[in-house]
């Protein structure tokens, strides 16, 4: 902001007695449109914003620029699930807080079927698609066997990287000291239409991969392989949005989520669900989360939260 404000003095000092801002816009279009022209001529390619960050940041390390793979989505070394984590992943049953794990999630989301996941879009009852989609991953479902050849691979990581650039960690991760940036927001549309929102709290992440004995790896009713997900193990907690001068409301059509928010405890417990905030473990594709979240210690019992991307985290720096 200073830098920004000694460039505007820059370009009006001694130059106007009314109306500097005018003095400003007008340079200023005259800049950017003598050095849209230098580029043009000299052949040099208008890179956004991000891009030239990007290059200068590669330059500075003398290493080429790489695009991100999407095998850079999961950071550091992978490691096995437990039998517990496993059972959380795949679970064999409903949980008591609702549905969960991967089978729900692909039972949920038709949209996975493009990856070569099955989904069982086509059968209209939810809890049959939901038992088709556990027999589709090889598991047993009321005493039927699941498909043969099948199982899925697990592997957990303690860090990843948002689809918004952002990188998050997990309760799991050591390596995080002074900053957390362990919570996520979400939001469903129930079936009337309107919106019900969540705070995340990342406990671990994992990459699943379908495989198949033969090695093909396309699962029954599919017509490519699949390819792996990479999956937030979160707490999903109900939050409210707290309503303070400077923040503004969120806005459906622009993708704004709310800016300030709130959750009354973050403690998992097997409280009154009308009552607890705790809404259960679930499972969450990566590439739909969007939304970082800041946290402030607690305060009275309660946890708040400023919405930012690629924010600092640091706890000691945040204050409701």
């Amino acid at each position: 902001m200073e830098r920004m404000v000694q460039y505007y003095k820059r370009m009006i000092k001694y130059r106007s007695t009314a109306y500097p801002e005018l003095m400003f816009l007008n340079d200023y279009l005259l800049v950017r449109t003598c050095m849209r022209i230098f580029q043009a001529v000299v052949g040099a390619a208008l890179l956004s914003l991000s891009e030239a960050v990007a290059a200068a940041r590669d330059k500075r390390r003398k290493r080429p620029t790489q695009a991100r793979t999407q095998d850079d989505i999961m950071l550091g070394a992978p490691k096995k699930l437990t039998e517990a984590e496993t059972l959380e992943v795949l679970p064999t049953e409903r949980g008591a807080d609702g549905a969960t794990g991967l089978p729900y999630l692909l039972a949920a989301e038709g949209d996975l079927s493009t990856q070569g996941w099955p989904t069982c879009a086509h059968i209209r009852s939810t809890l049959a698609r939901e038992w088709m989609v556990m027999r589709r991953l090889g598991m047993d479902v009321n005493g039927r066997a699941g498909d043969a050849g099948v199982y899925i691979e697990l592997m957990k990581y303690a860090r990843a990287h948002l689809p918004v650039g952002d990188t998050v960690s997990c309760v799991q991760c050591t390596t995080q000291r002074r900053k957390d940036n362990s919570f996520i927001f979400i939001e469903y549309l129930q079936e009337d239409g309107s919106p019900i929102r969540y705070v995340g709290h990342f406990q671990y992440f994992v990459m699943a991969e379908f495989k198949t004995a033969n090695g093909f790896n396309i699962a029954e009713g599919m017509d490519v392989p699949a390819e792996p997900l990479r999956l937030g193990v979160v707490n999903l907690f109900k939050c409210d949005t707290v309503r303070t001068p400077g923040v503004r409301p969120p806005d459906p059509e622009l993708g704004r989520p709310p800016e300030f928010l709130t959750v009354r405890s973050l403690i998992p417990t097997g409280q009154n669900r009308e009552t607890s905030a705790y809404e259960g473990l679930w499972v969450v594709d990566l590439q739909t989360v969007n939304t970082q979240l800041v946290p402030t210690r607690p305060v009275n019992g309660r946890r708040y939260f400023m919405t930012a991307n690629k924010a600092s985290g640091r706890l000691k720096r945040v204050k409701p």
